[in-house]
């Protein structure tokens, strides 16, 4: 089969004539189109490819915002957990700073844990379906953690200004026993532990963790050579096993003075020294006194 056109001018009222040529035996077809007609079709083909080529582009623009825009929630999400892990460092911090300027303060450590088991718990969670938290609440928080650490860092500030409350690590070393219940080293048997083991080098110097008054030195039981100082606001701390003392009775002292050198005197299994902190006589952890510690 063939198609065959006429001749036609170049007016639009001039119509094209389509012969149709089917194969052998068959009767010729044709018949005739409007040069217009062919016009608005070509014209309209043209229009419905522009309108699609508009339609992909159009789309493809779409795709490319889309990918922009969870770029960025990507990176938002990313802020926001690079920022309640900061804020929660931050609030270990405050929480352990508080504890200490609290313990300063002499408040019962009883009323401070009731106190802690009646506050709200909660927090962000970043995993399952739970939604990322808000950026501007996190910036929120942030600045608020920010002020609440700045308050906190000046009491603690005023309070180590002072120099009358035992605020310092008393000597260098590694922590060996701390304060409270635990095993007697000699006998075995439960004991209840009152301060704090520090073990070093033998002459390693030893501090008075506060201004005051040396109250007692020498022998003193399994505690071997001890000093004894009292401070202000019925404070007063202990310094045992030492190998030798460099105060003296009535003396007074300032907060870091050598008051002596760790040793190994009395019932012990090596050199350390052991250090007690006393509110109104009484024993308490020394620890949360220590604002220069580590941790």
């Amino acid at each position: 089969m063939a198609i065959r056109s006429g001749g036609y001018t170049k007016m639009a009222g001039e119509r094209l004539t389509v012969i149709i040529v089917p194969g052998a035996g068959s009767a010729l077809r044709k018949f005739k189109i409007s040069v217009r007609f062919l016009s608005f079709a070509l014209f309209g083909l043209a229009v419905l490819a522009l309108v699609c080529l508009g339609t992909v582009i159009h789309y493809a623009r779409h795709v490319q915002s889309v990918e922009l825009e969870n770029a960025q929630l990507k990176a938002n999400l990313k802020q926001s957990q690079v920022l309640t892990e900061k804020l929660t460092r931050k609030i270990t911090v405050l929480s352990q700073l508080s504890a200490r300027l609290k313990a300063m303060a002499g408040f019962p450590m009883a009323a401070m844990k009731r106190h802690a088991s009646k506050l709200g718990m909660g927090g962000v969670t970043m995993g399952g379906n739970e939604n990322p938290p808000d950026p501007q609440t996190l910036v929120w928080l942030q600045r608020r953690t920010d002020i609440i650490e700045r308050s906190l860092t000046q009491l603690r500030n005023y309070y180590r200004d002072q120099n009358t409350i035992p605020s310092i690590v008393p000597t260098q070393g590694f922590i060996s026993s701390t304060f409270g219940a635990r095993r007697n080293p000699f006998t075995g048997l439960p004991d209840f532990h009152e301060g704090m083991d520090i073990s070093g080098d033998i002459g390693t110097p030893v501090l008075a963790t506060a201004d005051g008054l040396v109250a007692f030195t020498g022998q003193k039981g399994n505690s071997g050579r001890v000093v004894e100082i009292e401070h202000s606001y019925d404070f007063s701390s202990f310094y045992g096993h030492l190998y030798k003392t460099l105060v003296q009775p009535g003396q007074k002292v300032k907060r870091g003075q050598i008051i002596g050198l760790m040793g190994n005197s009395g019932n012990s299994t090596g050199t350390h020294l052991h250090y007690e902190v006393h509110v109104h006589g009484q024993p308490v952890n020394p620890r949360p006194y220590l604002l220069n510690l580590a941790g």
